[in-house]
């Protein structure tokens, strides 16, 4: 359940009604039909909400990976039917509640010249659609116990690791993210690739194991606690970790791990970035180390 106006955003989309360049250009209100915030020569719907470098970030972000993977037509309505087809209701509101607040932002960008960073964008959604959701109903439905991984620095005088694999559309090409912490929970290290060949989600988490246990050795780091979705660990992997003079490794929940797991869906997605950390990845960082 959403509120009546993401309802209605949501019927909008559907029946193309949506005031996005394209359509305003086609009902000659405009000559001008590029993409406000990127400057492509075609701002559809799609584009809009989904393929926009900005909408793309987002998605990054998001909580529910199916929801972009695989998807490159220009209907949004085919879209939505994806999504749908691989989601529950909840989910599903979660999703047009983004998509609404994605499409609030372009407008605020337009109208205002007033830009809401991707990740405070994410906060706002999803803080917005629980608590409609928590409005509407008198009893919340009990919250399974979870307590399988932890955020957090790790002991005194060693390194964490906190590492994922992400897929890219069509499974064509995979993003790799690592962020490395201190015992104080400080930033000490990250790095990202995007590898342009196809693999399996479990081929995908070994790599990214192995990638993290070279970064460290070239870091000089001998105290390790490693942090990610790990599929099988290969013998090059055993070999490297007896580099260092203490190894751990732990499977822990998306909800410990999403700054790396973001780092990797953006590099996957082909995002290049500077010496610095983008500011969406380095919020999450400060959160997690408390």
């Amino acid at each position: 359940m959403v509120p009546p106006k993401i309802r209605m955003f949501l019927w909008r989309c559907c029946f193309r009604s949506l005031p996005v360049k394209e359509r305003l250009k086609d009902r000659k209100v405009t000559n001008d039909s590029t993409c406000p915030r990127c400057g492509y020569n075609s701002e559809t719907l799609t584009r809009c909400l989904l393929n926009c470098p900005y909408a793309r970030q987002v998605w990054a972000l998001f909580e529910i990976s199916y929801a972009t993977y695989n998807y490159d037509a220009e209907d949004v309505v085919k879209w939505f039917k994806s999504v749908i087809s691989k989601s529950d209701s909840s989910e599903f509101g979660l999703f047009i509640t983004y998509c609404w607040w994605i499409w609030f932002s372009r407008n605020k960008f337009i109208w205002e010249s007033s830009e809401i960073q991707p990740h405070t964008l994410c906060t706002f959604a999803g803080d917005y659609y629980r608590r409609y959701q928590q409005s509407t109903h008198r009893f919340a439905a009990p919250k399974p116990n979870r307590t399988l991984g932890t955020r957090g620095p790790p002991p005194h005088g060693c390194i964490k690791i906190n590492m994922d694999a992400a897929l890219g559309h069509g499974g064509e090409s995979i993003g790799i993210g690592l962020i490395a912490r201190n015992w104080d929970g400080e930033c000490v290290g990250w790095s990202y690739i995007n590898m342009k060949f196809p693999l399996n989600p479990e081929s995908a988490e070994a790599i990214v194991a192995l990638r993290a246990i070279e970064f460290d050795k070239e870091k000089g780091w001998r105290d390790l606690s490693s942090n990610g979705m790990l599929g099988p660990i290969y013998e090059d992997i055993k070999l490297l970790a007896k580099h260092f003079t203490s190894f751990d490794a732990l499977h822990v929940f998306r909800k410990c791990n999403k700054a790396a797991h973001c780092l990797a869906r953006l590099a996957s997605i082909g995002f290049s970035f500077s010496s610095f950390l983008p500011s969406s990845i380095t919020e999450i960082v400060l959160f997690e180390s408390l």
